[in-house]
């Protein structure tokens, strides 16, 4: 099987970084998850948090520089034979947060979307348990919530895992790439 590129994406609260590393422990196939925020957060001085700071000039060149890291590490992995998953917002319309800006960086390079989209309610409640330098406003997630709602319309999975467990949102999102739909 060739080595194959999963674009996570979903509203703040919607599982995917949970969801993203329990998909690749499963497979049986060598598969590496990258997370967008992890590799931005390998600042250790001067990191800009949007939801803070604002939407500034070092913010966005924050993202931008973690998100050309995440496609330098997915070429590697990928002409390694190594599957990746990688996962972020994939908003819509946001200005950074965006797939049009992965599909920038990507250059081409073969990938597959799927999109995390519980209700409102449950990306409220996981927002809510994060430690406090990681919660967003709930006006926040409720925008990015409908952000991701316009997902729906478009030629991709959208999972409601709502009510599935991780386990059950892996097989989930297994099914659908096995569907072909996507990117």
């Amino acid at each position: 099987m060739t080595a194959q590129l999963i674009l996570l994406g979903g509203p703040a609260g919607s599982g995917k970084t949970t969801t993203a590393d329990a998909w690749a422990t499963a497979q049986a196939v060598p598969t590496a998850h990258l997370n967008l925020d992890s590799v931005r957060g390998r600042f250790r001085s001067h990191l800009r948090q949007p939801h803070i700071a604002g939407w500034t000039p070092e913010v966005d060149w924050q993202y931008n520089l973690a998100r050309r890291v995440v496609v330098a590490a997915v070429r590697e992995y990928i002409d390694s034979g190594v599957t990746c998953i990688v996962d972020d917002g994939l908003l819509p319309t946001h200005p950074a947060i965006s797939y049009e800006r992965w599909s920038e960086q990507l250059q081409g390079l073969p990938h597959r979307v799927v999109i995390l989209l519980p209700t409102v309610e449950i990306c409220l409640a996981r927002n809510a348990q994060r430690p406090a330098g990681k919660r967003l406003a709930d006006g926040l997630v409720r925008r990015f919530h409908g952000m991701s709602s316009k997902w729906i319309a478009a030629d991709v999975p959208v999972i409601d895992n709502s009510d599935l467990t991780v386990s059950d949102t892996v097989i989930a999102i297994t099914d659908a790439l096995s569907y072909g739909r996507g990117g």
